[in-house]
């Protein structure tokens, strides 16, 4: 990186190769956010930009670090907002910030071309918390499948304990699973360090499902994934998602 003139593709490719405080999730949503805002602004020029990513970038060259003004985010951010994706908005003006700074650290700019720069707030689309009876719907719901007790643990521990899909894909039996303690351990198995791991406790009815599915189900007791499909091999993630899937088409249709 030596100038303005510098495609901003390229530099990200820098950015990418010297941040490793960031991680791994993160720099990919920051990537992600720039590659949007460089399309934008093709998009703008009259470049027709194809959606993959890997197809853009021959036309994306174009697009220099010049372009990274208060005035051209500005003008991306409120597209996004006209569009509803207040979301995208806010990531991606935050993904902008961050590699803005990281060019004046790298001299590209003698200043920061985007101080004045406003990142829009992060809307609250946080869902209300289901009621009793809505649970007591899923699970019997969920249980009335054909991987009835599975896909009841699955389903009772992700809104017990808070947990995304990947964070149930990534639960291992016995390391994660302390039923006599009444915990599940939830590891960022990329960062390794006792600080990624996250404790949660179990209340006893999710207790009782879990061990009720590892008895009934589980039943090889090799250690390995917590939750297998109908092989004994690892669910994989398009399993959670059907499951999931399944489970929306067959609840009333309020019901998120």
């Amino acid at each position: 990186m030596r100038s303005l003139a510098t495609p901003i593709l390229e530099a990200l490719d820098n950015f990418e190769r010297s941040r490793h405080d960031l991680r791994e999730s993160s720099l990919r949503g920051y990537k992600a956010g720039i590659w949007r805002f460089a399309a934008y602004v093709g998009e703008q020029r009259g470049i027709s930009v194809p959606a993959k990513h890997e197809d853009a970038r021959p036309m994306l060259l174009s697009i220099t670090l010049a372009t990274l003004t208060l005035d051209a985010v500005n003008a991306y951010i409120t597209s996004l907002s006209r569009r509803k994706r207040k979301t995208m908005a806010h990531h991606d003006a935050r993904a902008i910030v961050l590699f803005t700074q990281w060019c004046v650290e790298a001299r590209v700019f003698e200043r920061n071309p985007l101080a004045g720069l406003v990142v829009p707030k992060q809307p609250n689309n946080r869902r209300q918390p289901f009621a009793d009876e809505d649970v007591r719907l899923i699970c019997k719901t969920a249980r009335a499948t054909g991987c009835g007790e599975r896909d009841e643990a699955i389903v009772v521990t992700a809104i017990a304990c808070g947990l995304r899909k990947e964070e149930l894909r990534q639960l291992y039996w016995p390391d994660d699973v302390d039923l006599a303690r009444g915990f599940l351990y939830i590891r960022d198995r990329a960062a390794k360090t006792e600080a990624s791991i996250r404790r949660v406790p179990l209340e006893r009815e999710v207790i009782a499902i879990l061990d009720a599915y590892i008895e009934e189900v589980r039943t090889s007791r090799r250690p390995g994934a917590l939750f297998l499909n109908n092989h004994g091999d690892p669910l994989s993630p398009n399993g959670f998602s059907s499951i999931f899937r399944r489970l929306k088409g067959r609840l009333p249709q309020e019901m998120d």
